[in-house]
């Protein structure tokens, strides 16, 4: 017995096709409900019919009446040639487009990023190639609706039946859909990996410049930072601690989540705190570069660039004045090439996982059995135990990465135990309530790292040179692990910079990022114990202190991943992809047009 969906001799017109792509997009409707119940569980929307689920579905029928407007024209081809061969031929499209809406719709939800022009790097950053395993079932959910769906529309579309004015409602519908604002948690899987993947590919938009050293400049020291301190003779140890995914939703005077590192929020108290600063990356490894020689990103990354560079980064400085310099890491360094990057600055010593003994446990394995290395406990601890006075002064860079998925820490229950204290005592409701209980092993992670921090610092101040040493305390960049605000969220990281030689605690209100940290320390030791420095250099910063919050013409390069740089900031302004946004209080995005706050 044949139902209205089963393909016989009789040619297919019009009607059918309609019926078809209203199924499509009621698919695309369910897809919605699937991705905003899953955001609603684990705690990212307040709800699951909001206002981005309306705005998703008219982006979702945005990209039906642009698909409807492709595939009418081969419908109608492919009919002509042979009874029903068009209407099984967009009944195939249309699944497999559901297919893989479906895995994109699933991987942003895992991952809380929306794959774009760097979906390769992002798929093998975040292990996204198991989607894949998850293609069928997708496929069966796409046969399953769609025959469904058509079923249903058997009677409610008879008032449209020539194709002319159907076209015309199609074009009208995708036309309106690009003056909505669109945001990941609203937009189409399927046409913003499309759309980006080809414009990217399309860009000739590139540099053509004739200069050869377009970013080298003449050095212009800033001493704005001496005034905070009380210099000793010997210029001061330097200590640099880059956590890995420790972002200003967890260390700050805003902090939303304040509570899971209270020695580092403590701390501010007696630190120099630069509340608006960014991280000009959003990886890991690629922060060290921005952070110690204020480089630029390149295609792949810095450490990742073939050729031997030339550049002057903060050890080449410390070098050329006889410091002892070194990098700790519990990972294996030479990921990413950073552990050759460091050599070539001839850094005196680097230890990574190679280093541990016996004595110290590696991070369990995670689910494709493979460790990380060495928690971060171990690694202040091997120093602590391993450390050594200098002749001169020294620096030691730390890389943490207990803050790092899959966020397996020593004595875990302990640590969730701390985390449901925190919830039973009611200092966080609503919304961020049931995003730590949906990521308790995360919160869990901040505890521990925050402790081990601690517990370092107060070690270190059991040593002469505590006395004589400037700590200096950012993040890599926001953890992707839970969902971000807007798009400069990623970036927003804590900046402070604790010493006993501290004359008082202050707040700097300038907008920085990562990028100024060498020039700011390259300023201040020369002022204060006259370094030899290059007259030229090529450093993308321009220093940490500047009156106001937002310098006029500073410019700001944001990195998210490789072959992706899709974020720029001059003076008060963002942009982001083709997108213009201005910065408020907090960094917090506002179109320019309407003057209200950029939403995800």
């Amino acid at each position: 017995m044949q139902t209205d969906i089963n393909i016989g001799a009789k040619k297919r017109d019009l009607r059918d096709f309609i019926r078809l792509i209203l199924a499509f997009f009621l698919c695309l409707c369910l897809m919605s409900l699937y991705q905003n119940t899953r955001l609603y569980w684990a705690g990212v929307l307040d709800g699951v019919i909001n206002k981005s689920f309306l705005l998703l579905v008219v982006h979702h029928l945005g990209f039906t009446s642009l698909s409807a407007l492709f595939l009418v024209f081969l419908y109608k081809f492919l009919e002509q040639i042979k009874a029903n061969l068009g209407f099984k031929t967009v009944v195939v499209l249309l699944v497999l487009v559901l297919g893989v809406e479906g895995m994109l719709t699933k991987y942003y939800v895992d991952n809380y990023e929306i794959l774009g022009a760097g979906y390769t790097e992002q798929l093998k950053r975040n292990n996204g190639l198991s989607l894949f395993y998850y293609l069928p079932a997708f496929l069966f959910f796409g046969v399953v609706a769609m025959y469904l769906f058509y079923r249903a529309t058997t009677n409610i579309y008879d008032l449209i039946s020539r194709m002319y004015p159907f076209t015309i409602i199609l074009f009208s519908l995708f036309l309106a859909t690009l003056i909505t604002r669109k945001n990941p948690v609203n937009e189409n899987k399927t046409q913003h990996l499309v759309y980006h993947s080809a414009e990217e590919s399309l860009d000739f938009n590139k540099y053509e410049g004739q200069e050869e050293y377009p970013l080298l400049k003449q050095f212009e020291p800033s001493a704005e930072l001496a005034d905070y301190f009380q210099y000793k003779e010997q210029p001061p140890n330097l200590v640099l601690i880059v956590m890995d995914g420790v972002g200003s939703d967890f260390v700050g005077e805003k902090a939303t989540y304040k509570a899971f590192m209270p020695y580092l929020n403590e701390l501010i108290n007696k630190s120099l705190y630069w509340p608006h600063n960014l991280s000009n990356t959003g990886e890991s490894t690629a922060s060290i570069p921005s952070i110690i020689g204020s480089l630029p990103f390149g295609e792949e990354g810095f450490t990742n660039i073939d050729e031997k560079t030339n550049q002057y980064t903060l050890i080449d400085l410390l070098n050329d004045n006889e410091f002892h310099t070194s990098f700790h890491f519990g990972g294996n360094a030479s990921l990413n090439n950073l552990g050759k990057f460091l050599y070539e600055e001839e850094i005196d010593y680097l230890s990574d996982r190679k280093a541990f003994g016996p004595q110290y446990k590696q991070q369990e394995p995670d689910a494709a059995g493979i460790s990380l290395g060495y928690h971060d406990s171990d690694l202040f601890g091997k120093w602590l135990d391993d450390f050594q006075s200098t002749d001169g002064p020294r620096m030691d860079i730390f890389l943490t990465q207990s803050t790092r998925n899959p966020f397996h820490i020593p004595a875990e229950d302990k640590y969730k135990d701390r985390v449901e204290g925190i919830l039973a005592s009611k200092q966080i409701e609503g919304r961020d309530r049931r995003l730590i209980e949906k990521n308790r092993e995360i919160f869990a992670s901040l505890l521990y790292a925050d402790k081990a921090i601690g517990d370092f610092i107060e070690g270190y101040k059991r040593k002469s040179e505590f006395y004589n040493t400037v700590f200096i305390i950012t993040g890599s960049h926001n953890l992707r692990d839970l969902p971000q605000l807007d798009y400069l969220d990623r970036y927003r990281v804590p900046l402070l910079m604790y010493s006993p030689m501290l004359k008082s605690p202050e707040r700097i209100g300038s907008l920085v990022s990562h990028a100024d940290v060498l020039p700011e320390l390259a300023g201040l030791l020369n002022a204060t114990h006259n370094f030899k420095i290059p007259e030229k250099v090529a450093w993308l910063g321009e220093g940490l202190v500047h009156k106001g919050f937002i310098k006029e013409e500073k410019a700001i390069p944001l990195y998210r991943h490789r072959k992706n740089i899709q974020e720029y900031i001059k003076g008060n302004l963002v942009i982001s992809g083709n997108s213009l946004y201005e910065i408020g209080a907090n960094l917090s995005l506002f179109d320019p047009k309407s003057s209200q706050k950029k939403e995800e």
